[in-house]
């Protein structure tokens, strides 16, 4: 199967969490200028659930990509929000195909090996917004033992709220097939021009 192009999908925004605090503008700008997936890459996952051991058939025991790269952008209410390039697995391509999984939310530890500073250390797909937003933002900011404790890799760590992410992909092949194409109708052009300058 042809690589896939490495777009660029908004993965968070400054404020609401699903455990009552709120992602900060510091902590996205930390993400951004400090993420290096050789020093620890974000892997994707489903519903922030991860199995440590590999059962063929177990759809939380495999991961559905990675994350390559980060940057920063001001939405158009002046919220800064996180970019993600992903390399997504086929599997992760087919749910999307099916319209599954089209929310993302990522996990945050706010002091990332002790460096005072705020590193994505995972990225998860969900169907079910609600679950991780409004109603579980209720129940998990006043819960004595946050639901969702289990889910992450360190207690400290943050989920964002869900949002939906428009996963495109496609294939390098066709966009330098394209590319060829324009190259080859300016050549044709020039020579063209030359012909006529020869006259």
């Amino acid at each position: 199967m042809p690589k896939k192009t490495k777009k660029w999908f908004v993965v968070a925004t400054e404020g609401a969490t699903t455990d009552g605090r709120t992602i900060n503008r510091t902590w996205i700008e930390q993400m951004s200028e400090s993420y290096d997936p050789k020093k620890y890459g974000a892997r994707i996952n489903l519903e922030h659930i991860k199995t440590w051991l590999y059962r063929e058939n177990e759809p939380h025991a495999k991961s559905y990509g990675d994350v390559i790269a980060l940057k920063t952008a001001e939405n158009e209410d002046g919220k800064l929000q996180l970019l993600a390039q992903i390399d997504p697995t086929d599997d992760l391509i087919k749910l999307n195909k099916d319209r599954q999984k089209i929310y993302t939310s990522v996990e945050i530890n706010p002091n990332f090996a002790e460096s005072g500073k705020a590193y994505l250390v995972g990225l998860a797909v969900t169907d079910s917004p609600a679950s991780l937003g409004t109603e579980m933002l209720t129940f998990a900011s006043g819960a004595k033992n946050n639901p969702l404790n289990n889910r992450k890799q360190n207690p400290d760590n943050v989920f964002s709220e869900a949002i939906e992410t428009v996963f495109e992909f496609s294939d390098e092949k066709e966009e330098f097939k394209v590319l060829d194409k324009l190259k080859n109708l300016f050549a044709k052009k020039e020579k063209t021009d030359n012909q006529v300058l020869q006259v």
